[in-house]
């Protein structure tokens, strides 16, 4: 009595795609040759693999942005920029913005100009009061 052998779907994508070790490639044809099933849609995968291939072959031969160069990334974590214009972006955003009625940055402006100084503290919930 044979057994059949154990057969995973990823044993099956590996075999559509030629990553298989050749004993194990052995095993899954024995297996494929005893299952019709199996075997149609081995061969539709391979179908798709191929009309993938074709439709994306234009994109696969472009160049590699040089953005998107191994070299200009790894730099690139080494050397971080920030742009003047996030930076005041994210100043302005931390003062509280633009409107004269709100706190910026320790002070308080009034509607006519004044500035006046508060002292901010941690208060019970954990927010800044004057």
């Amino acid at each position: 009595m044979t057994t059949e052998p154990v057969v995973t779907e990823d044993d099956i994508h590996a075999f559509v795609d030629d990553a298989l070790p050749l004993e194990r490639r052995a095993e899954v044809e024995r297996f494929l040759a005893l299952n019709q099933d199996a075997m149609q849609r081995v061969a539709a995968f391979a179908a798709q693999r191929t009309a993938l291939r074709a439709a994306l072959a234009p994109i696969a031969a472009e160049p590699i942005p040089p953005a998107l160069n191994l070299a200009h990334l790894i730099e690139q974590q080494r050397h971080p920029t920030v742009s003047v214009s996030s930076f005041l972006r994210l100043a302005i955003r931390r003062c509280g913005g633009a409107d004269p009625w709100h706190r910026r940055c320790g002070r308080v402006v009034y509607a006519r100009g004044d500035l006046k100084r508060t002292k901010r503290h941690d208060g019970p919930g954990g927010g800044s009061q004057r």
